[in-house]
């Protein structure tokens, strides 16, 4: 009996544990244009600031700058230098954002466990000079925070959890600057 019990603990444990992890990707590269990259020079092009929801402007503004400090120390190392717009070789534009998810946790349990919860996207992208076309993009995510949780037989009863977002800025750019060309 108190096997039955410990299996879907331990399940949803690991369910839980491996959401915490930032994974990452590409989403676009424009293989005739990976060799402006060689070049090792770049400039911020800012998007416009399109927040989390729940987030002030204030916030996102202090987080993306973070970022952007975080991904300019990780260029810098991997021998990518800024420069102004008009002497880079490619340029550089980031941008974060939230979206809220379900998902099960158990469904082959007697009660239906979920959650639901936010994920955090850190998106990097390298534009050419004059056109603006894409060259790379890639993406990464992290859980940032759950923000209810349900237990339920026919119906899933949900509790809101008041949790703070833990960003984790700093593995969602190692995960992204790992991708780059």
């Amino acid at each position: 009996m108190g096997r039955l019990v410990l299996i879907p603990l331990l399940v949803s444990s690991l369910v839980l544990l491996s959401a915490s992890c930032v994974t990452s990707s590409t989403e676009h590269v424009d293989e005739g244009r990976l060799e402006l990259f060689e070049q090792r020079t770049y400039a911020w092009v800012d998007e416009p600031i399109a927040g989390p929801e729940g987030s002030t402007r204030e916030e996102l503004t202090e987080l993306t700058l973070e970022a952007r400090s975080l991904l300019t120390a990780a260029l810098a190392e991997r021998g990518f230098r800024g420069v102004r717009e008009g002497d880079a070789a490619i340029l550089m534009s980031l941008r974060l954002d939230v979206t809220e998810e379900t998902r099960e946790l158990d469904p082959y349990f007697a009660q239906d466990q979920a959650e639901r919860y936010e994920t955090g996207h850190l998106s990097l992208a390298a534009f050419a000079p004059i056109t603006y076309e894409d060259v790379w993009r890639a993406r990464s995510e992290v859980k940032l925070r759950t923000t209810a949780q349900g237990l339920g037989t026919l119906r899933v009863r949900w509790k809101e959890l008041d949790e703070e977002r833990a960003w984790q800025l700093e593995d969602l750019v190692v995960a992204i600057v790992e991708r780059l060309p």
